[in-house]
């Protein structure tokens, strides 16, 4: 039986479920779980999660497991320490999390084999009409304005978001661009951080006053950055989606710690706004750089819809080698 452990937080168990939607629709056999619970899993079985503290929950079990963990993040920036991970395998989206945490290319528990989500993401390259179309009906959304996504990361211990620069951007593009639509992705987590409580209740505020500027979970953002004419980021993750749909992307300066100065700088590798005089003109005359173009192939190394059904296999395939070999005591 394989479980999949959706444990980790949102943006973990919101990778996951398009794997889990995978192995339902090829009709394979297998368990979803918010966390293990006692007898959950027996000897043989296999656990897929995007959470390295998954050993840690199979206790004495966890020799008798085939533990697969999945990256939730593409850019190795945050998210899951491979080099901590204990699985039997590790699935990696692209070369640069290799790089980032200096794995060993030839060791066989870590392997480059596609990141599920992105087969939704690669979906949305023909969707930008219908998506804008959608949206502006759902939402009062202006068609004739430019669109602005702005998805700041969330905080951690190493980096501080941008989430308070928000209400002041707003106003700084309006007075380059005039009358705009501007949506403001709240980083999924953001919710339970203290720090951000005020923040998040100031800018909901602003849009109670103001249709034109929103805030939405950053899990409902794939539609609006699809439909955009100009994404904001600092180091968040969808800079790879906004990359991949040919959108317009301005960076945000973000406090980091001294370890993660030359990675960062590495992934800001565009036009900052503050760099930036003349709005209309960047967005008339954009072409993505090729750093950009670069990092978006490091990160992700198979830009198909074919992604889960790679995975999968992979993950069946490991598992049943797994089965077949025996246990040495």
């Amino acid at each position: 039986m394989i479980h999949f452990v959706l444990s980790g937080g949102p943006i973990p168990a919101d990778h996951l479920r398009h794997l889990v939607n995978h192995f339902h629709r090829r009709g394979v056999a297998h368990r979803v779980h918010a966390r293990l619970g006692a007898g959950d899993v027996v000897p043989g079985d296999a656990c897929v999660a995007c959470d390295v503290r998954l050993g840690e929950a199979l206790g004495g079990l966890r020799e008798r497991v085939f533990q697969v963990q999945l990256a939730h993040n593409l850019t190795g920036l945050k998210g899951s320490p491979f080099r901590q991970s204990s699985a039997d395998l590790n699935v990696l989206p692209g070369r640069q999390i290799v790089e980032r945490y200096d794995l060993d290319p030839t060791d066989p528990r870590f392997v480059v084999a596609g990141y599920p989500k992105w087969d939704a993401i690669h979906a949305e390259r023909s969707r930008a009409a219908e998506r804008r179309a959608t949206l502006a009906a759902e939402r009062a959304m202006d068609p004739e304005r430019p669109w602005v996504v702005f998805y700041p990361t969330g905080p951690s211990a190493s980096f501080s978001g941008n989430l308070g620069r928000a209400s002041d951007l707003y106003e700084r593009l309006q007075r380059g661009l005039g009358p705009l639509e501007f949506v403001c992705c709240n980083h999924a987590g953001n919710e339970e951080d203290a720090r951000l409580r005020d923040e998040l209740d100031r800018l909901r505020e602003l849009a109670a006053r103001d249709s034109r500027f929103q805030v939405v979970s950053g899990r409902d953002a794939l539609p609006f950055v699809t439909a955009c004419d100009l994404f904001l980021t600092d180091i968040a993750s969808p800079l790879l989606t906004a990359l991949s749909l040919d959108k317009p992307v301005l960076f945000l300066p973000i406090e980091t710690t001294e370890p993660f100065r030359e990675p960062t700088r590495r992934f800001q590798c565009g036009a900052f706004v503050d760099d930036v005089t003349d709005l209309r003109s960047f967005l008339e005359n954009y072409r993505t750089p090729h750093p950009l173009r670069n990092l978006l192939r490091r990160c992700v190394a198979f830009d198909d819809d074919r992604n889960c059904e790679r995975v999968g296999s992979l993950i069946l395939g490991r598992y049943d080698r797994w089965r077949d070999t025996p246990v040495v005591v």
